[in-house]
């Protein structure tokens, strides 16, 4: 901004979905975790539920990223 005085904005209204599968990938983390210290062992559905659900949210970003615009107010 002091350099060149632009300022852009971004509407993260569109990013309400994707904070909400954070949210709930971090719940199904937490739970892994917790069942992993509670048995010293972990489910290798778990892990590819986990994996699935990351890969997801990574396109979702991705896809976002690539369609937002940059606005100058």
């Amino acid at each position: 901004m002091s350099l060149d005085g632009a300022v852009t904005v971004v509407d993260l209204k569109e990013l309400a979905p994707l904070l909400n599968g954070i949210r709930i990938i971090s719940n199904n983390v937490n739970q892994v975790a917790k069942k992993a210290n509670e048995t010293s062992n972990i489910y290798s559905d778990d892990v590819e539920k986990l994996r699935e659900e990351v890969g997801q949210l990574c396109r979702t970003v991705s896809q976002w990223l690539s369609t937002v615009t940059l606005t100058k107010p």
